[in-house]
């Protein structure tokens, strides 16, 4: 029997693609949301238009997102409470390491942080979710805690570079593209991952 999320559409990956036309960033997300009283809503993705995006990327597999990653990009489709800024996924700055198993492994902060620093912080965190590939382009981020909920995301990788300064776009080839889905289908959280300057991979 198939699960929910292997029946959604790939143009989802499509739809994560056309977000980076509308996403804002973390520092821009973060004002935005404090001026609003910390919360923070941003258009519906459906109404995006996807025609062109997946000529510029392609599903992605755990090979593809394996390592060091900056998130250059995120929006958060839904309204954000005080409280929420200060969670890692929210914060202005973050960086994620996979591992080759899909080890998963997320640091924030609202300052900068040095790469070097920043990673071997990273490898010292327990790791409390997995990032799996039931096939390219669907991945499924389990927990270790009971507190933590599983979540199921798509997963596209780009393939040249895109650039707009009308809509700040700033696709890099090999950025990858993933957005979080709610049961409905719904593209509820979106991130745009860069890997830093002399990553090899």
């Amino acid at each position: 029997m198939s699960r929910w999320w292997e029946k959604t559409s790939i143009a989802v990956c499509c739809v994560a693609i056309a977000l980076a036309s509308y996403a804002a960033d973390g520092k821009k997300g973060a004002e935005e949301g404090k001026e609003k009283g910390g919360t923070k809503k941003s258009a519906n993705p459906k109404r995006l238009e996807i025609n062109t995006a997946a000529s510029y990327s392609r599903l992605c597999s755990l090979a593809d997102v394996e390592g060091l990653w900056k998130v250059v990009k995120w929006t958060a489709f839904f309204e954000l409470k005080p409280a929420d800024w200060k969670k890692t996924v929210y914060l202005r700055h973050q960086w994620i390491l996979l591992g080759s198993k899909g080890e998963f492994r997320i640091i924030g902060s609202n300052m900068k942080m040095d790469t070097d620093k920043v990673e071997r912080k990273l490898h010292k965190l327990p790791v409390v979710m997995l990032l799996s590939f039931d096939r390219p382009g669907v991945g499924v981020l389990i927990s270790k805690k009971p507190d933590i909920a599983d979540s199921k995301w798509r997963c596209a990788v780009v393939t040249k570079n895109v650039t707009s300064k009308k809509f700040g776009v700033d696709l890099k080839k090999g950025d990858v593209i993933m957005t979080m889905l709610a049961q409905n289908g719904n593209v509820v959280y979106f991130r745009q991952m860069r890997r830093p300057l002399g990553d090899g991979k």
